[in-house]
């Protein structure tokens, strides 16, 4: 708390910050901060998807499906499973690639005695961690490639340290 308010004084239209400080306030049982602080963070997110311009959406979406989850584990807090429900549809809806968010749905189905559904949650998010795995695993080799063929030439300058220069 003690960085994420003089940050938000600095920076009070990053939605980022508002979804970090609604963490912060989920910790500290302080449930209705949170909701108040992730209510601005979706409209802070909201407005940037509709402005569209050069905002990347996928980015935005992947935000979105975040704080609906957030918005579901405070709804469980709260022993509203109809509300925790319905955020984390949303959260999927906009996030459906996002094993993290899979895995917090899980978890959901499973206190919710839903194992089947828990179980297949469960095996969407392994999926999908395996395929960002491979993704990773192929850019990691695939960089060595890329530099060698680059125009940028590494190069030693010795009064300003190392540099890239391009050539």
């Amino acid at each position: 708390m003690a960085l994420l308010l003089p940050a938000l004084k600095e920076y009070p239209n990053e939605p980022v910050l508002f979804t970090d400080l609604a963490r912060a306030y989920y910790d500290l049982g302080k449930l209705d901060d949170a909701e108040a602080s992730l209510n601005k963070a979706q409209g802070l997110l909201l407005a940037q998807r509709d402005r569209g311009k050069n905002i990347d959406q996928a980015f935005i979406d992947n935000l979105l499906g975040f704080v609906n989850r957030d918005f579901a584990r405070i709804a469980c807090k709260k022993n509203d499973r109809i509300s925790a429900e319905k955020f984390f549809k949303e959260a999927l809806k906009r996030s459906d690639r996002n094993p993290i968010i899979w895995k917090s749905y899980a978890h959901f189905l499973q206190d919710g005695g839903q194992i089947r559904e828990s179980k297949e949650a469960l095996e969407k998010a392994a999926t999908l961690e395996k395929q960002e795995l491979q993704f990773r695993e192929d850019v990691i080799l695939t960089v060595p490639t890329i530099l060698r063929n680059s125009p940028f030439k590494y190069q030693k300058n010795d009064s300003q340290g190392e540099a890239y220069d391009c050539r």
